[in-house]
């Protein structure tokens, strides 16, 4: 049935809290030999990064790697300042997701890190009144692997049919269908609701 669902699965970075990485890198350029762009090439999306997301390292053995990698003059305490102040709020997806809390089980499903999640949760009201998380540095695993997936399903008591997700990647949208979620891909806040709003859902 429309609208049947036991679990809406957001995810967080780009969903909830818009973020870019490069507010972290263009300070880091400042204290590197490396521009911003280069910066972002040795550390984003690289195993380094993954590992990170995935609970492999502590922060301070990142930082230590993000410094030899960049030659990054810059103290440790300065660089988490920096590497968190990358993010800022979408009040009118907080807006819908607290109406929607009203009616339907919310949890968060995110690749992050420990560092960035622990910043968010002090700064923004919205992650601490959703009150659920699915994190890759606590589970081990990061989207799109399956098994970050299977944990919220086992965590939550749903199956895949009965549980909604919402993510701006794509790809990850559409593995989370594979395994058979209904997913949804988040493009503004607009668009997110027309398309809850076809579902059947109530906000």
């Amino acid at each position: 049935m429309p609208g049947n669902f036991k679990l809406l699965l957001f995810d967080l970075g780009k969903v909830i809290l818009p973020f870019d990485i490069r507010l972290a890198t263009r300070a880091f350029e400042k204290a590197s030999p490396l521009s911003s762009e280069e910066i972002v090439r040795a550390v984003m999306g690289t195993p380094l990064d993954w590992d990170f997301e995935k609970g492999k390292l502590s922060p301070k053995a990142f930082y230590e790697e993000v410094k030899r990698r960049t030659s990054l003059r810059m103290p440790y305490d300065p660089f988490v300042a920096h590497w968190n102040n990358i993010f800022s709020e979408n009040r009118k997806v907080s807006e819908l997701v607290r109406n929607l809390k009203k009616r339907y089980r919310i949890a968060t499903i995110s690749n992050t890190n420990i560092l960035h999640f622990e910043h968010t949760q002090r700064t923004f009201p919205i992650v601490r009144e959703v009150g659920e998380f699915i994190l890759s540095y606590q589970v081990g695993f990061r989207k799109p692997e399956p098994e970050i997936f299977e944990i919220a399903l086992k965590r939550y008591n749903t199956t895949p049919s009965e549980t909604l997700y919402i993510d701006d990647r794509k790809d990850f949208v559409e593995e989370a269908e594979r395994l058979g979620f209904k997913g949804l891909h988040f493009r503004g806040e607009e668009q997110l609701k027309a398309d809850l709003t076809v579902l059947g859902l109530a906000f």
